[in-house]
Order: structure tokens, then sequence, then C-alpha cells
């Protein structure tokens, strides 16, 4: 799944080695609790809609504290998921990372109002080098997952809300505006978790730091912390 990737190289050349990805699951309030370390440079991946976060002015302030020069925003196909210029700017978002090809039909197009730098890159599988449906990635929170393990330079990815649809979400589903997971997300989220453990697996130079409210079996590998 490797891929010439500019947001790796300018992470590389900040020396940023931590990551923390936002997901839209309930579990992404743990952020009120994380400390981390204050001397690590940390860049903050938002995945899809999280305008939800600025309203709750706990979280935002948490958020703010880790004085990310340089933060993300990963979106899917679904342009609804775009947020709006003011929401970017209060969470020093500088880059929309789209997980289709630019010559995609679906990719996010005609984004200059945000005055964002646009990266495209297609993340669909596990490992690139087959394309068997087992191992496409089953929601952009795993996509966003993915994109990042390829990095050369990380040392520890931070993961809150992706709960693997066990619960509920933190505000609402984008589409229903229900908090509620829909009919067939649970056994998705199964995949998914599969599918989580076999990047933990095959990325030994990375620490997973996971805070979930998802339910997982004891797992003996040094790189894997559950909170």
């Amino acid at each position: 799944m490797k891929t010439e990737c500019k947001l790796e190289k300018h992470l590389i050349e900040k020396n940023i080695k931590n990551v923390i990805i936002l997901c839209r699951g309930k579990s992404v309030e743990k952020i009120e609790n994380f400390e981390g370390n204050s001397r690590d440079n940390f860049c903050i991946f938002f995945v899809n809609k999280f305008k939800e976060l600025k309203k709750n002015k706990v979280l935002a302030l948490k958020i703010k504290e880790k004085n990310s020069s340089f933060n993300v925003q990963f979106i899917n196909n679904d342009h609804v998921n775009i947020e709006d210029k003011n929401t970017l700017d209060f969470f020093n978002i500088k880059c929309i990372q789209s997980n289709k090809k630019r010559t995609d039909p679906d990719a996010p197009k005609d984004l200059k109002s945000l005055e964002k730098n646009i990266n495209y890159s297609e993340i669909l599988y596990i490992d690139e080098s087959t394309k068997d449906s087992d191992y496409k990635l089953k929601s952009n929170g795993m996509s966003c997952l993915g994109y990042v393990s390829t990095f050369s330079e990380i040392e520890n990815i931070h993961i809150f809300g992706l709960d693997f649809f066990e619960c509920d979400y933190f505000s609402h589903h984008v589409h229903t505006g229900d908090k509620s997971v829909r009919g067939y997300q649970p056994q998705k989220g199964k995949v998914a978790k599969n599918q989580f453990r076999e990047l933990v697996d095959k990325n030994k130079n990375i620490n997973y730091h996971i805070y979930t409210y998802a339910e997982f079996e004891s797992v003996d590998v040094d790189n894997f912390f559950i909170y």
C-alpha cells in the first residue's frame, strides 16, 4: 500500500513521529483524558465530519492544547463530510486528504474556496499487492489508519473514536442524523477489527494506542495498547 505521499514528506521535514486519529465513534470523547508526552510533536487526522467536536468546548480545548501546527481532514468520496473553512481553521487544518485518486469520478473536486492543500491517494486495501476483497478496508477510519501506517518515520499512532460499530456514534450518522449505528454496520465492524489486528501485526515498528469502547480479547503483542 506504499505510495509517494506529500504528507509523509512534510511530517518527516517537521520531525513529527506521533499521530492522533479522531474518528466518529463515541470513544472520541476519551481524548478529554489524554495527556501524551508534552515534548512530542503531533499531527492530528480528523476523519470525515467533525464540527461536533468544535461545539463541545471541553473536547475542543483538549484538542487545541496539542498545539499541532499541521492537521489534516481525511475524507472519503462523500462531499457531505467536507467541513466549512471556519471549522478547518479553528482546528488548524492545513490539508484535506481524499482516499480517492484525483481522476476518480467520485473524488471531491472544487475545493479551492477552502484555501487548503488537497492531497489525493487511493487507499482501499491493507495490501495493495492484492486486490482481494477480504483486504478491502471497511471504514474510512480504517483507511486513515492504513494510510498513516505506511509512513516510514511514524512511531506512535493514537486512535480515538474507532469503536468498530459496537456502540453509538459520538454525535450522529451523517446521513441518518441518528446516533445509532445502522443494521449492517456491526458485521462490517467485525471485519474491520480483524483488519486492525492485521495492521498492528504487520507494522511492528509502530506503536498502536487505541482508546475505544470496543471489546478486544487480550492481544499478546508489544506494539498494541488498549485504553
